[in-house]
């Protein structure tokens, strides 16, 4: 298990960590000029994080490659 810790998507919001196993996709978000990432876990949820899409890609890469 490798947990990868995110800003949260909204104001104020609290650091979102997920474990890097669980993520099977991930696509960049724009709400009202909120850029950002939402998260696809396995259990079906979706997480948003304020992170571009090509942090979280980098992130998850570099989880796979310490398992």
């Amino acid at each position: 298990m490798t947990p990868i810790t995110f800003p949260g998507y909204s104001v104020g919001a609290r650091e979102v960590t997920v474990i890097a196993e669980r993520i099977l996709a991930w696509w960049p978000i724009d709400y009202n000029g909120v850029h950002g990432t939402c998260i696809q876990l396995d259990t079906g949820k979706e997480i948003n994080v304020r992170a571009w899409s090509t942090e979280v890609d980098r992130a998850v890469v570099a989880a796979g490659s310490k398992a």
